[in-house]
């Protein structure tokens, strides 16, 4: 019995390898769907060891078993920028920005797929095929076969690669000026905590230096020597010592926590610094020569790319005002026994009579404006910069260089004359810890203005797009 036959006896014909095909089909879509459907994993947040030992080689993607990195050892400059730059989850995201740009490219060089077309079905009678109708079948007379393909506009498809090509450009400069002030903002802080563990060292000897004043002040009243009021001054600056080394520690302790935020660290108590070794140098290249490298960075790299997709569009614009080819088409037809078949062939063009795209090329023209204009005054910006952050630069490294070769050994000497009057009797012990005092206080000055050149060098390189420490 045929197929025909069970259907007009009222039996369900069984399912064919198309319907199994279509069922498997139907599957996998599902599958898939429901797998593109998951939601995004909920980042994990591990606690780590208590003891600070917490290793970065998975941050670092050392697998080759080399010695691992510990946060007991403390982290160098150049290993919180390596590990800020693999851990940051913005960067992460650019990084896929990158990606998808470069996905952009193929898909503006992608041709049109054809398109297959089966139409113009004619028949002269079709009977019913459920019983107690005529049993007689009349098959199809005629069908069209045809095949359509929408053809590329050349100007308009070179328009759109470049703009795509820029797109690219675009995506990798912003990566790469993220990258550069993640890496600046990181040495920033790395110097700043490193200067405050010497600050605290220096705050915590001067007030041991004010103790012993006090209690040399408090003998002195008894022998009836100094004042009370002698005593309640040295109290109050033995106080103030203490104060001041509470509130490095506070200072050093935020600072350290926004350091491991950046790092996207689990703790910050147990994080420690290394201390970067500078290389002063007071010869420093001109304003000029500065700011030719400055025009370079990834910023301005990224505006111009910027400024380009929207020539690329001006372009690609004024292209599609040119009559072109919109579609080609051709066909056969399958007549039936008593007609022989036939070929057509179409071709469709559109003609800009109504919309002739002036708005359209106005809009984007203004735009490329905009984007010039902007461009001049970002240069301006980052010219202004770069002199600013030298001027300061140059004079952070005057100060630095009078502490170095003229206050510092000025004190030592005062400090080594005075430890010799007191040897021979000619000063008291008040005198030597007032000038030690004044010795620490110029070691502390002489720490701020390094770690202001150190700062001014970072702000320099930044300034000049090699915030990514070497």
């Amino acid at each position: 019995m045929d197929r025909i036959d069970r259907i007009r006896n009222g039996q369900r014909p069984a399912a064919g390898p198309a319907c199994c095909g279509l069922l498997s089909l139907i599957l996998i879509v599902a599958l898939a769907g429901c797998y593109a459907a998951q939601p995004l994993r909920e980042p994990s947040v591990s606690s780590g060891p208590s003891d600070g030992a917490w290793s970065l080689t998975e941050a670092f993607g050392d697998s080759s078993g080399g010695p691992k990195v510990e946060l007991r050892d403390g982290l160098t400059e150049q290993e919180a920028v390596a590990l800020a730059l693999r851990r940051s989850p913005s960067l992460s995201a650019l990084r896929h920005r990158r990606e998808a740009a470069k996905g952009e490219i193929g898909i503006a060089r992608a041709l049109p797929n054809p398109e297959f077309r089966v139409g113009d079905l004619r028949a002269g009678r079709l009977r019913s095929l459920f019983p107690g109708e005529d049993d007689s079948f009349i098959p199809f007379q005629g069908v069209d076969l045809g095949a359509r393909w929408s053809l590329p506009y050349p100007a308009v498809m070179g328009a759109r690669i470049r703009a795509a090509r820029h797109g690219l450009e675009e995506a990798e400069a912003e990566l790469e000026g993220a990258c550069s002030g993640l890496a600046a903002r990181v040495r920033l802080l790395h110097a700043a905590a490193s200067a405050l563990e010497e600050e605290v060292r220096l705050a915590v000897n001067l007030v041991d230096l004010r103790r012993r004043q006090r209690d040399l002040t408090s003998r002195a009243v008894e022998r009836m020597s100094a004042t009370v009021l002698d005593e309640g001054a040295a109290q109050l600056e033995y106080l103030e010592a203490v104060a001041e080394v509470e509130r490095l520690h506070l200072t050093r302790q935020e600072t350290l926590r926004e350091l491991s935020a950046l790092l996207r660290l689990p703790e910050a108590d147990t994080l420690r610094v290394v201390a970067t070794v500078l290389s002063f140098n007071l010869t420093l290249r001109d304003d000029a020569a500065l700011i030719r490298e400055a025009f370079s960075r990834a910023d301005l790299r990224a505006m111009r790319a910027r400024h380009a997709q929207a020539d690329a569009r001006v372009a690609e614009a004024y292209g599609g005002r040119i009559p072109w080819p919109g579609y080609l088409q051709v066909s056969y037809e399958l007549a039936g026994r008593q007609d022989p078949g036939g070929w057509e062939i179409g071709l469709g063009i559109e003609l800009p009579l109504l919309n002739w795209g002036t708005a359209k090329v106005r809009r984007l023209e203004a735009e490329r404006a905009t984007r010039e204009a902007e461009f001049e005054a970002r240069t301006g910006e980052v010219a202004s910069e770069v002199r600013r952050v030298l001027g300061r630069l140059r004079a952070c490294a005057r100060g630095v260089a009078l502490y170095r070769d003229e206050i510092l050994p000025a004190v030592e000497l005062s400090l080594d004359q005075t430890r010799r009057a007191v040897e021979a009797g000619q000063a008291d012990q008040r005198r030597l810890l007032a000038v030690q005092e004044r010795a620490l206080k110029e070691r502390r000055a002489y720490l701020e203005a390094l770690l202001g050149y150190q700062q001014s060098l970072i702000e320099l390189d930044r300034a000049t797009g090699k915030g990514d420490g070497g």
